[in-house]
């Protein structure tokens, strides 16, 4: 048995809307079903190789532009897609990636979500049977405010093997404060491998009136192994550093004072 349908809707920008003038359409969605039943593989031409064939493959893509000029809602290149395939051992596979999305306050950047499920047959020990889970979630979100002088940004990935088990995660965290000051944090934390990457959180601030003060600081501190995969290699780090204190309009100012342990 087989389905495969195909589906496109657009309503395109007016003459002269700001839609018009860069480039988006008011919506342009189109989405895909095949449908391929039974379970089933082909032959790869180019290496020989048995293929599955996926059972269900669902895909959607959506582009566009909404709202007024003043307030705009604009979606670049948004797409996601699903795929069932059950021969031999049983896998689902999601995708969801969003290049742009912008509103008057809000703002998402190159988000990428994918990830498969694969079953399994394995008892004893730690796993079970059922399902294993690999996937990278990765992307940027941003809230501000209309002048863009004051806001958060959180950009991070996550990055995850149930089967090993490993995870993998980091994260950086901006908050505007004003035009001239901000403080940044950002984390990594890994779990079920050691690397010489390691575990490491790192803060910045920096506070300034122009022409008054400053405060620029850092501190870094991490987790590592040497040696790949050593935990007897274990090392641990941390340094401080007053990059620039200045008051009195400069007549007194301490810089690149470190301090590591």
């Amino acid at each position: 048995v087989k389905f495969h349908a195909a589906v496109e809707h657009t309503i395109p920008a007016e003459k002269g809307s700001w839609q018009d003038l860069q480039g988006y359409p008011v919506l342009n969605l189109v989405g895909l079903v095949k449908i391929d039943w039974p379970c089933q593989s082909k032959e790869d031409p180019e290496t020989g190789e048995m293929i599955p064939i996926p059972l269900f493959f669902g895909h959607v893509y959506a582009k566009m532009g909404l709202g007024p000029a003043e307030a705009p809602v604009k979606v670049d290149d948004a797409e996601g897609w699903v795929k069932y395939m059950c021969v031999g051992l049983k896998q689902w596979e999601i995708m969801l990636e969003v290049d742009e999305l912008r509103t008057k306050f809000v703002s998402m950047d190159a988000v990428d979500i994918h990830v498969i499920l694969t079953e399994n047959n394995i008892t004893g020990g730690w796993q079970q049977s059922g399902w294993d889970a690999w996937g990278d979630i990765r992307g940027q979100v941003a809230v501000h405010n209309q002048a863009k002088t004051k806001g958060l940004e959180i950009a991070g990935f996550f990055i995850f093997d149930t089967a090993v088990p490993f995870f993998d995660a980091g994260a950086r965290v901006k908050l505007q404060l004003n035009e001239f000051s901000y403080i940044e944090i950002m984390a990594r934390k890994t779990v079920g491998k050691c690397t010489h990457q390691g575990d490491y959180v790192k803060a910045k601030i920096e506070l300034r009136q122009p022409g008054s003060w400053r405060l620029a600081a850092m501190a870094h501190g991490s987790r590592y192994c040497e040696a790949k995969n050593n935990s007897d290699q274990l090392r641990y780090n941390f340094t401080a550093t007053l990059e620039d204190f200045m008051i009195a309009g400069g007549r007194f100012r301490v810089y690149d004072a470190t301090a590591i342990v």
